[in-house]
């Protein structure tokens, strides 16, 4: 989603009880995807596409 003011869903997230990431390095998005899928439940990954933002 595109939005004027960003904001941090990963901690947003975290703050209900849901385990999260926010990713900014690409290299990242593979083991936090591994680990996400590993853990039963739901997981947000948070991954920055554009860092101008």
């Amino acid at each position: 989603m595109d939005l004027n003011q960003p904001f941090d869903l990963a901690a947003t997230a975290q703050s209900m009880g849901v385990p999260s990431e926010r990713i900014e390095n690409p290299s990242r998005i593979a083991p936090a995807l591994t680990q996400a899928l590993d853990h039963p439940g739901p997981t947000l990954l948070d991954i920055i596409i554009d860092g101008t933002v």
